[in-house]
């Protein structure tokens, strides 16, 4: 038995967000039991096969850019057919495990565990290397996307219009798919980034050259969006600004979010 498993790669800063790889492998699984230690063993192996790298070098190597946290963020996926909700999340727990597992080992034995749970992002995992401060984190993606909006407000006022007015949960499959398309236009372009989002010049390569079908453009603008969207420090950056602003409409003030509620909310 086989899973699809798509993954991005996105390095985040304060204010650019490079996309640096994309892709989608066979995940070959041996147990027909989701939750069994077969498959954590199973998809444990698929992904150091196919995204070590990403998930483990923290220098980056020669394809991605050196940094200091490697933050993995889980998607469970819905409503494919004969695929029921109590399998997809035996599969997403078992994908959390496997990456809790990959975590621990890279971060090493001098290396700190610290495990909360947040009523916006819902879990996170992180083990601290302690010689090097250096962090590996797990978090769990309901596939909120509201925050991603910053990074391109204009693009997602012109073809997401509904989204950026009434906040939705997340966007419509088309939007996904245009979304992507949009990335592909950009790698094919001498533009050198979509409002705060570039390409890794690999990437832009691997977009000219691959054939990507409908499906997979959408699966991969999604989680994409997620990605960006899991990038805090650009939100508290967005928000400092504006609390800071705020102060100076005392008569107002009170009807606005304090500081610390303005954190929550991220």
């Amino acid at each position: 038995m086989s899973r699809l498993t798509y993954w991005v790669v996105v390095h985040c800063t304060w204010n650019i967000l490079t996309v640096e790889d994309v892709g989608c492998y066979k995940t070959v699984l041996n147990s027909r039991h989701y939750n069994s230690t077969q498959t954590v063993m199973d998809i444990k192996g698929s992904l150091l096969d196919n995204v070590h790298g990403a998930l483990t070098d923290m220098d980056g190597g020669a394809v991605y850019r050196a940094v200091d946290v490697i933050k993995m963020v889980v998607k469970q996926l819905k409503h494919f057919p004969g695929f029921k909700g109590e399998h997809a999340g035996a599969l997403t727990q078992a994908t959390v495990t496997a990456l809790h597992q990959i975590c621990d080992e890279y971060a090493g034995p001098n290396s700190t565990l610290s495990e909360r749970k947040d009523r916006i992002i819902g879990s996170v995992y992180v083990r601290t290397n302690v010689g090097t401060s250096q962090k590996f984190q797990v978090v769990s993606s309901a596939g909120k996307l509201t925050n991603a909006i910053l990074s391109r407000f204009n693009w997602m006022s012109e073809n997401a219009k509904s989204f950026v007015e009434k906040r939705t949960f997340s966007v419509d499959e088309g939007t996904k798919l245009c979304f992507f398309n949009a990335l592909c236009t950009l790698a094919r372009s001498a533009d050198e980034r979509l409002e705060l989002i570039q390409l890794a010049d690999s990437l832009k390569q691997k977009l000219r050259d691959g054939f990507y079908a409908n499906d997979v453009k959408k699966m991969l603008g999604y989680l994409i969006l997620i990605g960006i969207s899991k990038n805090e420090k650009h939100v508290k950056a967005i928000s400092a600004n504006y609390r800071r602003a705020a102060v100076r409409h005392p008569k107002v003030r009170n009807a606005l979010p304090t500081a610390s509620e303005c954190e929550r909310d991220q």
